[in-house]
């Protein structure tokens, strides 16, 4: 799966780049969980007041298929050239689009990692690039989800010890008394 989602940004990449004159770069990081990230997508002139459509997107490393992506932001342009923007939950911006947009994401979970897609739609085409935002966990929750990973393990091992052997056992036991 990893593997496809990699192939896919690649191939993205590739496709995007020589579309235009025009070039569009996205930059991202790596950040631990809880801290405040951002993935910020920049052109090499000002958009502002051009008309052109704007969009992020979100495609998960951990994607079970390639349809699960998500629209971080999408700005498409009235007639007057304002800019009518929608941006996903948990994600904050500030409205500026310049040369630059800057999409902050606070608190981050492991739900925002994975690769970002900015796109610029200018009338002659599309622009766009790939970048990626990894979250760490750390290790108090790792130690967590282990310690509740083994009691979930527990738990279905007794289950199955009780529903496969002990109950039987029990029903044979009563069934050679009587």
């Amino acid at each position: 799966m990893g593997n496809i989602t990699c192939l896919t940004a690649l191939l993205i990449t590739l496709l995007a780049r020589g579309t235009s004159q025009q070039r569009v770069t996205c930059d991202a990081g790596q950040f631990k969980v809880g801290q405040n990230a951002s993935v910020t997508c920049n052109f090499n002139h000002s958009v502002e007041n051009t008309g052109h459509q704007i969009s992020v997107m979100h495609y998960p490393f951990n994607a079970s298929d390639r349809f699960s992506e998500k629209r971080i932001l999408r700005c498409l342009r009235s007639n007057d050239l304002q800019p009518i923007c929608e941006v996903a939950e948990g994600v904050l911006w500030n409205g500026n689009i310049t040369d630059r947009l800057t999409l902050d994401i606070p608190d981050v979970t492991a739900d925002f990692d994975g690769h970002y897609l900015c796109q610029l739609m200018p009338p002659d085409g599309m622009i766009m690039t790939v970048c990626s935002l990894t979250v760490e966990e750390t290790p108090a929750q790792n130690s967590s989800i282990a310690r509740s990973g083994s009691w979930t393990a527990f738990i279905i091992v007794t289950s199955t010890f009780f529903g496969l052997v002990a109950i039987p056992a029990l029903i044979l036991c009563i069934y050679i008394i009587w």
